[in-house]
């Protein structure tokens, strides 16, 4: 006869309690004042449609302006107010416009030499006053470096510049550059912070590769660049969003425009990716592929001829 196994009788203690080194509250939030906000300028980041900021190079004549054309759903023709605003420094850019059968706002700056013009024009756009614009276009960008714009200089510059001994060329040099560079640096800046659609254009030049720098100048081969040396196109790519090189292949009704998009034309990465070559690029094509198309661009058709994009009637 096997004997039971002895069961031990439930224990009628409680398990102990732990008690924790240091007690654990709820965390109360702290509303941060708003002048506190304001002076740190700190703001939360919102839902919005987004805003294109395009920058589109090539040589003369290939395109760039009629591209921005492409940027207004307001004919020639019409009383209605225009949605694009064009800081124009291309003598033929009106007439190209013109062409296209589109109604573009333009500011003339062939007068632009006085005091912080340029810059003026970029602060005040950010006012509701210029509501009406939802797209803003410098045309090109290059020529900004022959426009004097004293007004982006701070004064502490200008005394240190009294300085400077009179006949000492290189610092003379080194002097217009960085001033170049900080006057493109402010209109970047006010560029950045307009909620418009940016379209900036840069006219590009050939340059020598620079794994051929050691050969014999006509055994170079020769690549496409933005018309600024590497700082300043650094300076320049940085801030956009997207970044083409266009070009025109063809002639009469066969002439079309090749739009090449990729990080790789840029110094720096850009936001966007979209396919590397695009024909016959139109601006509500690309804001289409980007979900931020809107509904006045649905019924405008444009065809190519001689030349180039012109509008066909709504």
């Amino acid at each position: 006869m096997t004997s039971r196994p002895i069961i031990p009788a439930r224990s009628t203690s409680t398990r102990p309690v732990v008690t924790p080194s240091r007690s654990i509250t709820p965390r109360i939030p702290v509303v941060i004042p708003s002048n506190v906000k304001a002076s740190l300028g700190i703001r939360r980041i919102t839902r919005d449609i987004g805003y294109l900021r395009i920058l589109i190079s090539g040589l003369s004549g290939q395109g760039k302006t009629s591209f921005i054309g492409t940027a207004s759903y307001v004919l020639l023709d019409s009383n209605e107010p225009c949605n694009v605003l064009d800081i124009s420094l291309d003598p033929d850019g009106e007439a190209t416009i013109r062409s296209m059968g589109v109604a573009v706002d333009v500011i003339d700056t062939k007068g632009a030499k006085d005091h912080g013009s340029l810059i003026r024009i970029l602060q005040q756009l950010s006012s509701t006053a210029y509501d009406q614009y939802d797209v803003v276009a410098i045309d090109p960008y290059n020529k900004l470096q022959e426009v004097e714009e004293p007004g982006i200089i701070t004064k502490g510059v200008e005394d240190a510049r009294k300085h400077q001994r009179e006949h000492d060329t290189e610092i003379y040099e080194l002097r217009d550059y960085n001033r170049l560079y900080a006057r493109c640096r402010g209109v970047n800046q006010l560029l950045l912070g307009l909620k418009k659609h940016i379209i900036v254009t840069c006219i590009s030049a050939l340059k020598d590769h620079p794994l051929d720098i050691n050969k014999k100048e006509d055994q170079r081969r020769k690549i496409t660049s933005l018309a600024l040396d590497g700082k300043m196109a650094h300076l320049l790519s940085a801030d956009f969003s997207l970044h083409g090189n266009i070009t025109k292949e063809g002639s009469g009704s066969n002439l079309k425009t090749i739009t090449y998009l990729s990080q790789f034309m840029s110094e720096a990465k850009t936001r966007y990716r979209l396919p590397s070559s695009i024909e016959n690029i139109t601006f509500p094509m690309i804001l289409k592929s980007l979900g931020m198309n809107t509904a006045d661009y649905d019924n405008i058709n444009w065809t190519v001829d001689s030349m180039g994009f012109q509008a066909r009637e709504r």
